[in-house]
């Protein structure tokens, strides 16, 4: 079997290139462009700590929790002045973002002292400069009374000498030699660039893709949207990429829903799986923000819509090419697991950008877990609060599984463990908690579990059953 994604080079009798040269260049190209550009704006969005959804920060716990603590009420004020507290919903999309809220403006340094409209400037040389006398750069003619200098050649266009390129001496004398490849860092960067466009099986595509449609098909059908058309106007204008859309009613969230719905059929069906995918994400994606654009910044559907985005791009194998291994059909599964390491990776990070080591070593999680007032093992949770090892040992667990992510998904053996790792965080997060974050197991599972398996074994074949990605 020929393999579409390789670049050989292959030419036909009259000297053209072949077709799948080709479309394994392009297809690389867009792999590249895909990739790196969502890494990138991933990245950037939590250095800039830019909070408009689904571009955010991934500040999830970040700051250390103590005995001092703030809560969030809403107070509706009575024509006659009289104050009555609203209860909050259940899911506290109301709430505020911590790190949003204002903070006192940092102190400004008075202007240094100034003689005569200038700064005064320290008198003196400065530090490495000569007092007297001019650096003469090395390798250049500096005329008749000077030597040429080592290696000049005389250039007759030009009348005279031309400079040199020959480098600097080290301290030793000897020069150093410019590396051949690169450097280790370009080895790296071409070693991840070669595995990212590596060609790839169809089926393994059809299967991520597949079930990461199944995953928004389920917070789709799992969530009443028409709730979002209850709110105020005024509690819906948080910052999104759908910002600029009217307030919505209820018949229009459903019936996005319901597209979305239909869309993930047909990805199942395989009967337009790209155009269906594409309707399905587009439908999750508005309605996600919408429901998150009431102050706080939600988290719970992220995960999936970043890992989602980059599938649109696919090209889903058709009905008769799940054998066929080619780089359209091998770079998909992969940018998903870059997108999931990097996103959980940056969780961990910016809990030691806000808060340093004491995240882990300190007191800090026994706080966070006497926040769980209402979630299903709240009791559970504020005895393992009293028990500082045991708390202290769940946070230092939690911050090495979110910084080591990259690690865990670089390798295949490795990828089902740190999905089954996952699942048990964010499962203790709900019981202590009561936060659903259940997205981000299914998606971990829909993405890891697959790219686990060995290259020619298909995800039902643990069972005996037909696969999904069936010879249809």
């Amino acid at each position: 079997m020929r393999d579409a994604g390789a670049s050989s080079g292959e030419r036909s009798d009259d000297g053209t290139v072949q077709v799948a040269d080709v479309d394994g260049r392009r297809e690389r190209r867009i792999a590249r462009a895909v990739t790196w550009g969502t890494l990138g704006v991933v990245l950037l969005g939590a250095a800039a700590e830019i909070e408009a959804w689904p571009v955010t920060s991934f500040r999830l716990f970040s700051t250390v929790r103590t005995a001092d603590g703030a809560t969030t009420s809403l107070v509706a004020i009575r024509p006659d002045g009289s104050q009555v507290t609203v209860r909050l919903p259940d899911d506290q999309v109301l709430a505020t973002t911590s790190h949003q809220a204002r903070r006192p403006a940092p102190p400004v340094r008075a202007p240094a002292a100034r003689r005569g409209g200038r700064v005064a400037a320290r008198r003196g040389p400065r530090p490495g400069r000569l007092r007297r006398g001019r650096r003469r750069p090395v390798g250049v003619d500096h005329g008749p009374g000077h030597a040429r200098a080592r290696g000049a050649r005389h250039d007759p266009a030009r009348g005279g000498p031309a400079v040199t390129t020959t480098p600097a001496p080290t301290p030793t004398g000897t020069t150093t030699p410019a590396p051949a490849d690169g450097g280790r860092v370009a080895r790296f960067v071409r070693g991840i660039d070669a595995r990212l466009t590596a060609p790839g099986p169809g089926f393994r595509l059809l299967e991520v893709h597949t079930l990461v449609a199944l995953v928004i098909g389920l917070r789709l059908v799992a969530r009443d949207w028409s709730a979002i058309a209850e709110r105020p106007a005024a509690l819906t204008d948080g910052l999104t990429f759908v910002s600029w859309l009217p307030h919505v009613p209820d018949r229009f969230l459903v019936a996005l829903a319901v597209i979305g719905v239909g869309g993930v059929g047909l990805v199942v069906a395989r009967r337009r799986a790209q155009l269906g995918f594409v309707v399905a994400w587009t439908a999750y994606a508005v309605l996600c923000a919408l429901w998150g654009s009431s102050g706080k910044v939600m988290h719970n559907d992220v995960m999936t819509v970043w890992v989602g985005f980059v599938l649109l791009f696919a090209r889903v194998p058709r009905r008769g090419q799940d054998d066929e291994r080619t780089v359209a059909f091998g770079w998909p599964p992969r940018a998903a697991l870059a997108v999931l390491a990097v996103v959980y990776w940056l969780t961990g990070v910016q809990k030691l950008r806000h808060s340093g080591i004491e995240w882990a070593l300190s007191d800090n999680m026994s706080w966070i877990l006497r926040q769980g007032g209402d979630a299903p093992a709240s009791g559970l949770g504020h005895w393992v609060a009293d028990h500082v090892l045991i708390a202290g040992a769940l946070a230092t667990g939690a911050l090495l599984l979110e910084l080591t992510a990259p690690v865990w998904l670089a390798w295949r053996r490795t990828r089902a463990p740190f999905a089954l790792a996952v699942a048990v965080m964010h499962t203790s997060i709900w019981l202590f908690l009561g936060l659903d974050y259940s997205a981000w197991v299914l998606t971990a599972a829909a993405v890891a579990v697959p790219m686990s398996l060995a290259p020619t074994r298909r995800l039902g074949d643990f069972r005996g059953f037909g696969t999904i990605s069936g010879r249809g």
